[in-house]
């Protein structure tokens, strides 16, 4: 299952926070696949996010995000990664047919693997990103 969240240096560890709630409820962990795109984030932050990941048995890309595109957007009081899922079609892999995309301010209380299960078939959604 791939789960998209978008992250800057300040707003990394709230992620982690994310990503271990949803692996802490997750039934089979291990076929959870985390994509953080971040317009940077130094190195002992991405290390720590790997740990975290790792630990509960999950995979996480880190992925470096030009945020070019994005210049002259208003993202207010948030930043730049605060618009970050606008790109994310552009950096998920090929394989990444359906994602679950996250804010870095929520708590995953049930299987993410429930959501799925509730979500409309991809037939009637098929260019949509759930």
């Amino acid at each position: 299952m791939n789960v998209v969240l978008c992250a800057d240096e300040g707003y990394a560890r709230f992620g982690a926070v994310v990503m271990a709630s949803a692996i802490a409820n997750a039934s089979r962990p291990e076929r959870l696949r985390f994509f953080v795109l971040t317009p940077g984030l130094e190195e002992d932050t991405a290390e720590r996010l790997r740990k975290v990941v790792e630990k509960g048995g999950a995979a996480l890309h880190i992925i470096d995000v030009d945020v070019q595109a994005l210049q002259g957007l208003q993202a207010g009081r948030f930043g730049i990664a605060a618009l970050l899922p606008l790109l994310m079609h552009r950096y998920l892999p090929v394989d990444c047919e359906r994602v679950i995309y996250l804010d870095c301010d929520v708590l995953v209380p049930l299987s993410a693997s429930l959501v799925v299960q509730m979500a409309i078939s991809p037939e009637s959604h098929s260019e949509r990103v759930v």
